[in-house]
């Protein structure tokens, strides 16, 4: 039984919701291999690079420079 029949839902359904999953980075589609689980990533925050006093400023901390 394939996964539409076991979850009573059209093939459709499974298709577009494994394409969502794809698309998500989730599941890795291979031609000639099939559809797996994608290798789980590391998370970054390399997408939002911030300057050393941005953030200790968000994150309230106070700071000061002695000589």
């Amino acid at each position: 039984m394939d996964i539409a029949g076991k979850l009573g839902v059209a093939r459709n359904t499974v298709r577009h919701a494994i394409g969502k999953l794809v698309n998500e980075g989730l599941l890795v589609r291979k031609k000639g291999v099939g559809t797996t689980v994608a290798a789980r990533r590391i998370p970054t925050r390399l997408d939002s690079w911030w300057s050393f006093t941005e953030e200790n400023e968000e994150a309230a901390w106070k700071w000061r420079t002695l000589i």
